[in-house]
């Protein structure tokens, strides 16, 4: 099983797309998708976002040429290309448009489940367990975008088993610290080598309530001492230029990968940095 992140929040964008190639002849894009946050600091993105967004909506969409299987964990649009056209002939695994679900996304799930069901195969996945030659792919009932009940609605999480290699890849999509224990239990249940997590959106002021950031704490501690491989923890933690700090108690003496530290890349989160940057281009102190 080979993991390719592609784009994420630690190269720039929004997003947390990732490419899995199993055996040469299975291609799998989980949440392909990139976006920038629209506004910042009361800012619009910055130049050196939008070049960001170019680079990485390329090497995304290039991934979704390739791929002969894709993943929709949810309908927000830095998980999916909404109008594009590179799905026809594909297998897509999409969360269920119609049920556990926000209005907004049963309406963006709606469109583009109809717009794709003509030139491809759309399957809805939730709970749900395939087998496709070797591999066995499992996604899990809807679990909370962030908090129970959160207005954002819920999202799929994707385990991918090689059954050749007996490698297991969990891709949590937006589960947001996890700060469900529900969530957290799930994922410890898995146990997988490679472990794909959100973080917590502690650049939104809600988020920084210690009876909140102690649960999230908690939470990651036990998956980390559960899970036996790699944790790369990327996304919606890193719009914070303080999340460190935030997380202190349980990132204490860890290494914690990012997309960018995976690929051997320097991390540059650049909407945490859009103040500075926006100063640095408009020539301003």
């Amino acid at each position: 099983m080979k993991v390719i992140p592609l784009a994420s929040d630690s190269m720039g964008v929004r997003s947390l797309s990732v490419l899995v190639e199993i055996d040469g002849s299975n291609s799998i894009l989980i949440d392909g998708g990139v976006r920038l946050g629209p506004k910042r600091y009361g800012l619009a993105p910055t130049n050196l976002e939008m070049e960001a967004l170019k680079n990485y909506e390329l090497v995304v969409q290039k991934a979704l040429h390739g791929a002969n299987m894709v993943i929709v964990s949810h309908y927000h649009y830095d998980h999916y290309f909404p109008d594009s056209t590179e799905y026809g002939g594909k297998t897509l695994f999409v969360k269920d448009p119609n049920s556990n679900i926000n209005a907004s996304q049963r309406t963006r799930g709606g469109l583009f489940t109809a717009l794709q069901e003509e030139d491809s195969k759309v399957i809805v996945a939730d709970g749900k367990e395939f087998t496709i030659d070797d591999i066995t792919m499992r996604f899990s009932e809807p679990v909370p975008h962030g908090i129970e009940d959160s207005p954002l609605g819920f999202v799929l999480m994707t385990e991918l088993h090689d059954e050749r290699s007996g490698e297991t890849l969990l891709h949590t999509s937006d589960v947001q610290g996890p700060v469900s224990m529900r969530t957290t239990e799930k994922i410890i249940d898995v146990n997988p080598d490679i472990l794909i997590l959100d973080g917590a959106p502690t650049y939104l002021q809600d988020w920084r309530e210690p009876f909140v950031m102690e649960r999230v704490q908690d939470n990651l501690i036990k998956i980390l001492d559960s899970v036996k491989g790699t944790v790369i923890m990327d996304h919606h933690h890193l719009r914070d230029q303080d999340w460190r700090h935030i997380y202190s108690r349980a990132v204490k003496d860890r290494e914690i990968l990012n997309f960018a530290k995976y690929n051997g890349l320097e991390a540059t989160m650049l909407e945490s940095r859009r103040k500075d940057i926006w100063r640095s281009e408009h020539g301003e102190d």
